[in-house]
């Protein structure tokens, strides 16, 4: 069957599944039936797009610069609907200006009839709050904030320091938590959330003097809806390791730290995605064999030969290794036999022989070519496309910012002196208005 038969149901998922905003547009300009199909586009969304930038707190400016500058205007639906009850802002007087009528009345709250559908709000929360999202200045004392009485909310992130946490101190309600701390939490910390799928610890600048005189434990083993957790530690120097007692039901986890140690009881069979310091794997810390069920494996802050006996499990399908200094550490590696992408990165690489038959996507940097590659292989540098082909002679091309989605169409001009070729289009920058503009002329 034809793509273009399908529903509208069965296209928005499809498209769902789509990473990429420019092979969106791309599939939509394919045939007239899913250009004109406003109903689709109404029902779809740009990946990306957000009014609030989470990780700083603040405005996006990637935001407005995307709808000041958005120029497809048969995908404006599109792009409102990506921003519409998603982020919810509470606008001054300095900010009216900034963002274009057309887009005002989806993410002002003043400008909004319907209300009822705001999933994440910046400000002002309340009970019936799903997502909040916190930033100061200066250190958070978790128990003068009573967010225990948020009994609706499901998302919580602290872009700042965040101190006395303890058993009780979070809604119950919270399926997804990102937190800084400084201190390792007491053990029964998290006990209570029974319904959280996704947790992140950020430990940063801790005063470690106090908490090495007590065993140090983070135990998450009786979440049974959690599904991600990540465990981020920044330029801190232990004397002993944090043991961290982890759920089965894991699926993806993050151990980027030195000082961790999972212990061997925790199994954690289900899991899909690892992302581990190397030296974790190396002391024994955290076991490889333990995860049989592993598609996807980042090693970081390779800096040591990699022994034979930490064994990359079969089930890998994708590895990453991210090495650091000039150390050669691929000298005893056994590849696993199903491995479909290998990406290596590093300032100085060498090169990896015997490669499985099996590789179809090879990301590395080396000083000499491969003495051998796999005949599967299709890829083996990666490339960003900024121009895409849209009819038979080349005369119309999308150029198009992957991440921003500025740029549009643009249709090349013969040139004069030679018909079978097209005249260069030359991009430029106006200094005073900061604005691009596209010309035919140097």
């Amino acid at each position: 069957m034809s793509i273009y038969k399908l529903s509208n149901l069965l296209l928005s998922h499809i498209i769902t599944e789509i990473e990429d905003n420019v092979d969106i547009i791309c599939l939509l300009l394919t045939c007239k039936k899913l250009y004109n199909n406003s109903s689709l586009k109404r029902s779809i969304q740009f990946k990306g797009i957000e009014v609030i930038d989470k990780y700083r707190a603040e405005r996006s400016f990637k935001f407005i610069k995307t709808v000041n500058r958005f120029k497809l205007n048969s995908f404006k639906d599109i792009l409102v609907n990506s921003a519409t009850n998603q982020h919810i802002i509470v606008p001054d007087q300095f900010v009216h200006n900034d963002y274009p009528k057309w887009i005002q009345d989806h993410i002002y709250e003043e400008n909004m009839v319907d209300k009822s559908n705001i999933k994440t709000a910046f400000v002002c929360p309340h009970t019936s709050l799903k997502s909040l999202t916190l930033k100061t200045l200066s250190i958070s004392d978790l128990g003068s904030m009573q967010l225990n009485q948020l009994v609706s909310l499901t998302e919580l992130t602290f872009h700042h320091k965040v101190t006395n946490l303890g058993s009780g101190l979070f809604p119950n309600s919270l399926t997804s938590l990102t937190i800084t701390l400084i201190e390792i939490p007491p053990r029964d910390t998290f006990n209570s959330l029974k319904c959280l799928v996704k947790l992140e610890i950020n430990m940063e600048n801790e005063d470690v003097g106090e908490q090495q005189q007590q065993q140090q434990f983070i135990d998450l083993y009786n979440l049974p809806n959690l599904k991600t957790f990540k465990f981020i530690e920044y330029q801190i120097q232990r004397i002993d390791f944090i043991e961290i007692r982890l759920p089965p039901s894991l699926k993806i986890l993050h151990l980027l730290a030195d000082y961790l140690q999972i212990p061997s009881q925790c199994s954690t069979p289900m899991l899909e995605r690892l992302y581990v310091n190397q030296c974790l794997l190396i002391n024994g810390k955290f076991n490889l064999m333990s995860s049989p069920s592993i598609k996807k494996l980042s090693i970081s802050k390779c800096n040591q030969i990699i022994p034979a006996a930490i064994i990359i499990p079969s089930s890998v399908e994708k590895l990453t290794i991210k090495k650091v200094g000039d150390q050669q550490i691929f000298g005893q590696v056994v590849l696993p036999p199903a491995l479909t992408h290998l990406s290596i990165n590093g300032i100085n690489c060498e090169s990896v022989q015997p490669l499985p038959e099996s590789l179809v996507k090879l990301k590395q940097t080396i000083n000499e070519s491969p003495v051998s590659l796999p005949q599967h292989l299709e890829k083996l540098v990666i490339k960003i496309k900024a121009t895409n082909k849209l009819d038979s002679d080349n005369k119309n091309v999308l150029v198009l910012e992957r991440q921003m989605l500025l740029g549009g169409i643009i249709t090349q001009r013969k040139s004069i002196t030679n018909q079978e070729k097209y005249d260069p289009i030359y991009l430029y920058l106006d200094g005073r208005s900061s604005k691009f503009h596209w010309s035919f002329n140097v």
